[in-house]
């Protein structure tokens, strides 16, 4: 029978689906079929490193995206961590990366952060290819110091010998970092690691003060200090309390050291038992801006062959010739961006300039002392001739976190994005790049959490975020009726004034049957204000939907970092709510006045988001619980029961329905993606190269993925046809049948000679047409035209159907083989030259006798006025 070998053919083919690169994608850009947006912005780039013996090779670390390498100086960059192990938390936080000075496939790198589990020191041999964890430790990569100097360094003469310090640990190697031993000064935060470059077993450790709550509760404090070794790190000596936080020689004398005191620059000759202020030329005051933006902030320090580069907190550069005192500033005479969003240094695009700030670190490229790197908070610039002119060098960087994806379900180009930092953009290119789109008054300019669209009205969309610039939490609401080109702000009267002070908003649905209802979660008690509030005029009045939830409890997250939405409604008007606090769903019929919340979920396990399918679905799944270590939960029946469909650890989900009812579900687990075209019933995993893995937050539709990552900005892939369904299971409901025949023959009367959608484009030719069909009946389901029931052989019983349904509009199931309005001759001979002749006499005098009564009988039942003309039927000519 032809359906259980399609069973068997979705059991093979459930566990691959294709994946192809976006049009349009730039190489360097390109992860095996998963393409990093151009968005900007993001986390610190704390350092740039030469690769010691490829020419044009550097890295690029990042406190929160991992790190990156350009093979042509800096013009291009492409990640280097997707080979990173999965499910392990902060492995995209790294500090450092050390490459073996004569094998350039040999790399140590650092990993971690205070927020998650400890992380520890990486070793690859084949370039990144693959990694070992070969010392697990604490390092806090995205802490205060992140940006100061080498944590992990190798012997000068012996690049067996390597030294790293983290978060409270210092270790040592003697064989190249395979295995390491746990020795020294424990308890500090260690910024700096230095080998001295004449004396090579002579080296120096720095440490700083720093004091946090981190993973599992732990209050930590490390101490500041500054040690001296003079075996190769096997004892230590602590010259001081406290010290520089990084340190290089002085090119024309390396007796001298030079090291950074925050504001100051000092220098010692007695190897760093004293030390005497050299700032002389550097700026004295704090001038454009606090902390790590200061001008006179120092986090940077780099050497030349006769020189000594420091940089300021606003990108200020400072050269000190050797065996001098006194710095002079670089005269800089351009900044040079393609795209103001980096920030331009004249200053035309809102009057700030982005260049610069809290710069990190500063490196001459060994092979050409004219060409400098300097990195800052988001950013790599390079010069050509030593500090005149800057350029951008980070394309192919991207290290933003983002909040929420949520791709036009019904243009692919248009993809709108909630990020961490810098607010509401908007794609317009199917996701290969996004565009920040500013607010009047720049409220949600910082952050922007939740986004909500409704198909009642395309061009509806509802964004919550930040009400300041600045401000990392949710607290306002602006509205947007062309599809994010711009955007207003409702009243948003009867929601608790509270609002930016101790509740805040971080969950935002609309109602799919009417644009102006939206719905919103305020945090906070009962009591306070917290709960669920509707509005009906589009933001401007709202009003408290609290019965029958709990009371006493803060339901709803108040932090703009923790879970995706907390809720969605389905088609019937039933509003669900999650809350990681009770860890309970409830559900709420909105449709009905006086209706109370009633509890409809109630397990172990840390609801992390919900959502709802938007559109008619023919059958399946309605709602979606990712409930974190509880795995992917759903309902069918408005929460009455719940299934489990996906075991995995899920923090986001996204649902897409096609205008033919056929379902998309794409979850964001703790090692990648996973995606489902047959309602939940099996999974593929489609993670494959995607370089930031952990938690990704998915915005699917049935051709297009999109993912946003917590430090690497969004990733994009387009979906095979049909994905892990059957090639021609057009309603993805797991099998081939009529009904799939069906939805073709409409795709053909609609759309024949037109470009169409390619999951009915069977041959590839970019239209859809007979051939589509032919291959369909053909060579998919191996059948013929004429098989009414598909199985597998045209005989008597597809004749009766065929006759029963005579001179009536039926589909494939019925005997309308031909595709037109109703069942006829043309179908009749469709059959006639298909039938069967294994065990099934021919369709002889007798059938056809057969055939003739079965159609005279199907006209008198359709009508009994109408005239008999069943003796007309194979009057040809007339």
């Amino acid at each position: 029978m032809i359906r259980t070998v399609l069973i068997a053919l979705l059991a093979l083919t459930a566990t691959s689906l294709a994946q192809t690169t976006p049009q349009g994608a730039e190489p360097h850009r390109d992860y095996d079929g998963w393409v990093s947006s151009r968005i900007g912005g993001g986390g610190y780039i704390v350092d740039v490193i030469p690769d010691p013996s490829v020419k044009d090779r550097w890295y690029a670390t990042i406190d929160v995206g991992g790190f990156y390498r350009s093979d042509d100086d800096g013009v291009t960059w492409h990640a280097v961590h997707q080979n990173l192990p999965e499910g392990l938390g902060d492995i995209y936080s790294i500090g450092t990366v050390s490459v073996h000075p004569t094998n350039p496939s040999d790399l140590i790198i650092t990993t971690g952060t205070r927020w998650r589990a400890p992380g520890g020191i990486w070793r690859s041999t084949d370039e990144g290819e693959t990694w070992d964890l070969v010392q697990p430790s604490r390092f806090w990569n995205n802490a205060n110091g992140r940006q100061d100097g080498s944590k992990v360094v190798r012997h000068p003469d012996n690049p067996d010998v390597v030294l790293a310090g983290g978060a409270g640990a210092f270790y040592r190697s003697e064989d190249g970092g395979a295995t390491w031993d746990h020795t020294g000064p424990s308890g500090m935060l260690v910024t700096d690691i230095y080998f001295d470059q004449n004396d090579s077993d002579r080296v120096w450790m720095m440490a700083s003060a720093e004091e946090s709550w981190a993973h599992g509760g732990q209050f930590v404090e490390l101490d500041a200090g500054f040690w001296f070794s003079s075996d190769a790190g096997k004892t230590w000596v602590q010259l001081a309390d406290a010290g520089p936080t990084e340190i290089t020689q002085d090119p024309g004398d390396p007796s001298r050291l030079i090291g950074l005191f925050d504001t100051r620059v000092r220098a010692s000759t007695d190897d760093g038992q004293s030390w005497q202020d050299i700032s002389g030329g550097l700026p004295a005051d704090a001038g454009g801006g606090i902390g790590e933006w200061r001008k006179n902030t120092f986090r940077g320090i780099g050497t030349g062959p006769d020189f000594t580069l420091t940089v300021g907190g606003q990108g200020d550069v400072y050269k000190l010739d050797a065996g001098v005192n006194r710095w002079q500033t670089v005269p800089r005479q351009s900044v040079n961006s393609d795209e103001w969003w980096y920030g331009n240094h004249d200053d035309d695009h809102g009057g700030w300039s982005h260049y610069g700030k809290a710069a990190a670190s500063i490196t001459v490229d060994p092979d050409d002392e004219d060409r400098w790197f300097m990195s800052d908070w988001y950013s790599v610039w390079r010069t050509e001739d030593a500090g005149q002119n800057w350029e951008l060098s980070v394309d192919g960087i991207e290290s933003t976190v983002i909040h929420m994806v949520v791709p036009d379900p019904d243009d692919p180009n248009i993809v709108h994005l909630g990020m961490c930092d810098n607010g509401y953009l908007r794609s317009t290119d199917g996701g290969l790049s996004f565009t920040k789109i500013a607010m009047p008054g720049n409220m949600l300019y910082s952050n922007v959490k939740g986004i909500a669209l409704t198909p009642d009205n395309a061009n509806r969309l509802y964004a919550i975020g930040n009400r300041n610039p600045g401000q990392w939490e949710s607290s306002t609401m602006a509205v947007s009726d062309n599809k994010g080109e711009s955007f207003y702000y409702p009243q948003m009267r009867g929601l608790p004034g509270a609002l930016t002070e101790s509740l805040f908003i971080n969950s935002v649905i609309a109602d799919p049957n009417d644009a102006d209802t939206v719905f919103v979660t305020v945090s906070g008690q009962t009591a306070q204000g917290g709960g669920v509030y509707r509005s009906i005029d589009a933001g401007d009045n709202w009003q408290l939907l609290g019965s029958g939830l709990p009371g006493g409890v803060d339901l709803f997250e108040s932090s703009i970092w923790n879970s995706g939405p907390q809720l969605a409604i389905t088609l019937d008007g039933t509003l669900f709510a999650i809350s990681g606090v009770t860890n309970q769903v409830y559900a709420l019929a909105t449709s009905e006045q006086n209706a109370s919340w009633q509890v409809v979920w109630d397990a172990q396990g840390n609801p992390q988001m919900i959502a709802a399918a938007t559109r008619p679905v023919d059958q399946g799944p309605q709602v979606f619980l990712a409930a974190g270590d509880g795995g992917l939960l759903t309902s069918a029946d408005g929460g009455a029961t719940w299934e489990q469909i996906l075991a995995d650890n899920t923090a986001r989900v996204s649902v897409y329905v096609d205008d033919l009812g056929a379902m998309t579900i794409a979850a964001g687990t703790d090692t990648g993606v996973k995606v489902s075209y047959d309602f939940g019933e099996s999974f593929v995993d489609v993670t494959g190269k995607l370089p930031y893995r952990h938690f990704p937050i998915p915005g699917v539709t049935s051709t297009n993925l999109h993912v946003g990552t917590l430090g690497n900005g969004v990733y994009t892939t387009r979906l095979e046809p049909g994905g892990n369904a059957l090639r021609g299971d057009f309603n993805r409901d797991g099998r081939i049948d009529d009904a799939d025949i069906d939805l073709l023959v409409l795709a053909i009367i609609n759309r024949t000679g037109e470009t169409i959608d390619p999951i009915f484009d069977l041959d590839g030719n970019d239209h859809v047409d007979q051939n589509d069909l032919d291959e369909l009946v053909l060579n998919i389901l191996q059948t013929a035209f004429g098989d009414a029931d598909l199985n597998g052989s045209v005989n008597l019983l597809d004749l009766s159907v065929l006759a029963s349904n005579f001179n009536r509009k039926a589909g494939w199931a019925g005997g309308n083989f031909s595709g037109d309005d109703k069942v006829n001759l043309l179908d009749l001979s469709l059959l006639a030259a298909s039938y069967s002749t294994t065990n099934i006499p021919s369709p002889t005098t007798a059938a056809i006798l057969t055939f003739g009564s079965v159609v005279r009988l199907a006209a008198r039942t359709e009508s009994d006025a109408a005239p008999d003309k069943s003796k007309q039927l194979f009057d040809v000519d007339g």
